[in-house]
């Protein structure tokens, strides 16, 4: 183990050698202090890597070298280490070489990375520039580098792009604050953003950025828009909108929260009609399902219930039904789950919050008092969409308990709903019966009649949909997207309304439709519902329609929601050059996206609308699949120590609180503060600069301490308290390096018996092994980078407590050590590329299987021994009741009859199952572990079987009690001669 006080010196030190020396005052030593730290001097004007200068000077003229356990920082400054690797993009120049090497292999050379010639697309979620990084975005995109460094190893050709979602309402408010235009401030925003990604040492893919407020990007979004269009899947129709007074733009529902404020501004959200754009998602609602059940859908876990649920179950269809009065143009939407009985339809009803209902005044309407409570009739009449003769009259209900779920409208049903038969007549509305005396067949149903209930739903559906009349599969509760936006700074939705054409779409050709600068942004003066953009009076009318091309036609004003925008994104990484099509069918072949990497808070919405829209483009057939994502990492807040006075529960900083005494203090005031976990945020005070963070500690270790405490998936209760078993293990592998270079030129002292060394080995095969089958399925699984620490940790002590002799004799410790700086490149890549420098020094090299002419990037993935034994585990009642080695490839081949028959002959199983019949679940994970789990078949049973395991868990249960009874008598009896005593 470290000793206690060199952690402590080197916590308080840094990371950047010897910190509060100049060169000049380093003392000579015999370890050759001086010297080393001269050769890194000089190597950094020679640009070389630390190692390589180091080397050369302290161990080829015979000097010993540092010793391990002095100061194993001295002479090693991480700082400069991650500037010389980020020079010029060398990682990824390294990354690039080796792909380049491994394409020029001949087929029959052995190639033993797993993923070899694949291309494998690593994503993580695009920030909006906002203009600084905050320590979520630091969590989020150093697991994207992570899972893209691990793939790289496994010799696939990784795609990990980055990009901006740079539309938006926070850019359009910035720039009105500060008295600049969207553009200017959104472009300077990420070029400050990008230099702090680079900053972190991040390895995306520059090459491929796109902006979505970049006309080349957004000429596509608005062709998605046209395509929709033509696909009768885009419509404009009144809505009744959540309208933010303040930022005088349309919210959608889940950013208004549970008081009814904006989610942004903190207004109360009012409520009004107005006429928007559509997207006919609901459309897709079957195929979104469905695709939830897809087997390529991999660690989406609770995220697959959140998209089920947001869905709803599709056990109903939607109708177009038209409205039968003047001045009434739009449509009304209807679900029913018994599309067959549409001509037994009596009423539309409709609650309070529907837009019908808004839109009239409800104290004039006629009113009645009945059973079902108090009912008012609107001056509408719903028109059948399969018989324009089928009118329906239009209610609105005060009481909605028996409407469908979450639903603003009901189909009343008299023959088969007693609530609408009961309407129905006390209000003397007619209707049908169309069920036959057997409920088997319809009757009174037009063209339907003498079908049977099959037969004719299936007709009448296939009918409404040839019609564009709906009749397709939906929950009561989805609604359509709502894509308008009364904003500037968005994509521009690409109509153009002429007086006598209606709305014409904008022609292919004549995209993208670029926004106009404006003078001023400001809204004021505008009216309820209108955007920004209606300022533009050039752009707006100076245009022509292009069906009739009459000179009397605007453009629309409205823009897009950015979801719209981030529903695609992915798409167009593969082909971000590409100026005459979206992708192309060669690049769109890297879909689905391999890993996909961001917050919970993007389960639903963002998920939902990019699944739609890939849904949709591979019903074009430009997306090769219908699911984006294949394998989902859903990382958890990044929060912070908040404190906030009892009192009042004003926020205060850190700084102003006392936190030497209980309880806690303001030091100004000395109210009492409250200290809890939060998010991050400058209202707060507990927001941390990552630019602070790197600064002081470097990237690599920036990066460890966000992601060694705590699963990706996990909230991250940030504290620089993590930095000092982040020192202890950065500190482990300088000094096991500097032990494995100094015992092959140093006199090692000691000896170990035969016996003894054959053990020493026997354990760092088996701990090598066991840390690397651990280590392995966490990378390629799981993706817990917390474990992936922990059995780095794990090695290293095994490697640590090694005998010298053996260090400098046994081939496993210096691959163990090769393997644990291989398997940490991920997590650490600056820090182990330089670590890897300083093994190429080893005076011996006792692994030929390691390219030593080459870096750390060019080293082959560690993999176990193929002799190596696995376990099959055997469970019953959750405990572990026999374990079964097995070779690899033997676990790997293993099935569920294969895994039963060979645990039937083991004498644990036939202890506690005999003869009995059993239920078994069984689970394998290649290269790693299987279980299979055991139970009794109750209902196999005989009688007598069931009454003699009854017996048994009776004497089992008797056992259990003497037992404990013994240990409790024990115990009591050492107490008595202690109280003798």
């Amino acid at each position: 183990m470290l000793r206690s006080g060199a952690g402590r010196t080197l916590c308080g030190r840094g990371f950047s050698g010897p910190p509060t020396q100049s060169r000049s005052t380093i003392r000579p030593s015999r370890f050759g202090v001086r010297r080393l730290w001269d050769g890194w001097v000089e190597s950094k004007r020679a640009n070389q890597s630390v190692w390589s200068a180091q080397a050369s000077r302290a161990f080829s003229s015979g000097s010993k070298g540092v010793g391990a356990r002095e100061n194993p920082w001295l002479g090693f400054d991480m700082k400069r280490v991650e500037a010389h690797w980020k020079k010029g993009g060398r990682i990824r120049a390294e990354w690039q070489q080796r792909y380049n090497e491994q394409q020029q292999q001949q087929p029959d050379q052995a190639n033993t990375a797993s993923q070899a010639g694949r291309t494998v697309y690593v994503l993580p979620m695009f920030p909006y520039p906002s203009g600084a990084l905050h320590m979520g975005h630091v969590r989020v995109y150093s697991i994207s580098d992570v899972m893209a460094h691990y793939h790289r190893f496994q010799g696939a050709q990784v795609l990990h792009p980055m990009g901006w979602d740079a539309f938006g309402l926070p850019a359009e408010n910035a720039a009105r604050q500060h008295h600049v235009q969207p553009q200017d401030w959104t472009r300077q925003n990420i070029a400050s953003m990008k230099e702090q990604l680079i900053h972190l040492g991040l390895t995306f893919d520059w090459d491929r950025e796109v902006a979505t407020c970049d006309p080349s990007y957004y000429r596509w979004t608005q062709w998605i828009f046209l395509q929709l269009l033509a696909q009768n899947l885009v419509y404009q129709a009144e809505a009744l909108v959540n309208w933010d007074p303040v930022d005088r733009t349309v919210l959608a529902d889940e950013q208004v929260d549970e008081n009814g404020r904006s989610w942004r501004s903190g207004a109360v959200v009012e409520k009004k009609p107005l006429k928007q754009w559509f997207v006919r998602s609901t459309q897709y609602a079957q195929s979104l399902l469905d695709g939830l059940d897809e087997s390529v859908l991999t660690g989406w876990r609770d995220v697959v219930s959140m998209q089920r649920s947001w869905i709803g179950p599709c056990d109903g269809f939607k109708f177009k039904f038209g409205l039968n009065a003047e001045l009434e143009s739009q449509d009304l939407w209807v679900w029913t789950s018994r599309p067959e009985l549409l001509w037994g339809s009596a009423f539309v009803g409709i609650t309070p919050e529907h837009i019908l209902a808004q839109t009239h005044d409800q104290s004039e309407l006629p009113e009645f008092q009945i059973n079902e409570g108090r009912v008012q009739r609107l001056p509408l009449q719903a028109v059948n969409p399969m018989d324009p003769k089928h009118i329906l009259p239009i209610l609105l209900f005060h009481d909605t308990d028996d409407f469908p779920s979450e639903s603003d409208h009901f189909l009343g049903i008299p023959e088969i709903c007693a609530m609408s038969r009961s309407v129905a007549e006390a209000l003397t509305i007619p209707f049908t019966s169309v069920l036959s005396t057997d409920q088997t067949t319809l009757m009174n149903s037009s063209q339907f009649s003498g079908q049977s209930l099959a037969a004719a739903k299936a007709s009448i559906l296939d009918q409404a949909r040839a019609h564009n009349a709906g009749g397709y599969a939906v929950s009561s509760r989805l609604k359509d997207w709502l894509i308008s936006r009364q904003r500037y700074w968005g994509t521009p939705i690409p109509i153009i309304h002429c007086e006598g054409c209606g709305a014409v779409p904008v022609p292919f050709e004549d995209l993208p439709v670029v926004l106009p600068e404006l003078d001023s942004l400001k809204h004021e003066t505008g009216e309820f519902g209108e955007s920004p953009l209606a300022q533009a009076r050039e752009w707006l009318e100076d245009v022509v329609c292009p069906k009739c091309g009459s000179n009397h036609a605007r453009r629309e004003t409205d823009t897009m929601d950015t979801f719209v925008d981030s529903a695609w994104y992915f798409l167009r990484y593969l082909d971000p050059k590409n100026g005459s099509e979206i992708c192309g069918q060669g690049p769109a072949q890297a879909l689905p996206v391999d890993v996909y990497i961001g917050g919970k808070e993007h389960a639903t919405l963002h998920l939902y609308f990019a699944r739609f829209i890939t849904h949709f483009l591979h019903h074009l057939g430009i997306s090769p699949v219908k699911e984006p994502f294949k394998k989902l990492i859903v990382q958890g807040m990044v929060k912070s120590k908040t404190y906030k006075t009892k009192s009042d529960g004003r926020f205060v900083p850190e700084s102003e609180v006392d936190l030497s005494q209980e309880p806690l203090v303001e030091k100004s005031s000395g109210e009492e503060v409250i200290s809890y976990w939060d998010k991050m945020s400058k209202s707060k005070f507990n927001g941390v600069d990552p630019k602070h963070v790197i600064d002081k500690y470097g990237c690599d270790t920036t990066r460890l301490m966000m992601l060694a405490e705590a699963s990706p998936t996990a909230e991250r209760l940030w504290s620089e308290d993590s930095y000092t078993s982040i020192n202890q293990l950065q500190t482990r592998f300088l000094k096991l390096l500097r032990l494995a270079q100094s015992v092959h030129v140093e006199e090692v002292k000691g000896s170990v018996r035969s016996k003894e060394f054959k053990a020493h080995e026997e354990r760092l095969i088996n701990s090598r092994n066991f840390h690397v089958s651990g280590t392995n399925f966490a990378y390629a699984t799981t993706s817990n980078l917390r474990f992936v620490v922990h059995k780095i940790q794990s090695l290293l002590k095994d490697l640590w407590i090694t005998p010298d002799v053996v260090k400098r004799d046994c081939v496993e410790f210096q691959r163990g050590l090769a393997t644990a700086i291989i398997l940490m490149t991920p997590m650490s890549p600056h820090f182990c590329a330089e670590l890897w420098e300083g093994l190429r020094q080893v005076k011996v090299k006792q692994c030929p299987n390691y390219r030593w002419d080459k870096t750390v990037f060019h080293q082959d993935w560690p993999q176990m021994d193929r002799d190596w034994k696995l376990s099959l585990g055997v469970e019953f009642k959750d405990k572990n009741i026999d374990q079964i080695p097995l070779s690899i490839d033997t676990l790997n081949d293993l099935t569920h009859k294969s895994a039963l028959k060979l645990v039937e002959e083991r004498p644990q199983y036939q202890a506690i199952f005999g003869t009995n019949p059993v239920l078994s679940e069984f689970h394998v994970e290649k290269d790693h572990r299987a279980v299979l789990n055991v139970k009794f078949d109750m209902a196999k049973m005989s009688p007598q079987q069931r009454k003699q395991l009854r017996e048994q868990e009776k004497e089992e249960k008797r056992r259990k009690r003497e037992r404990r009874q013994e240990k409790i008598a024990a115990f009591q009896a050492i107490e008595a001669k202690k109280t003798v005593k």
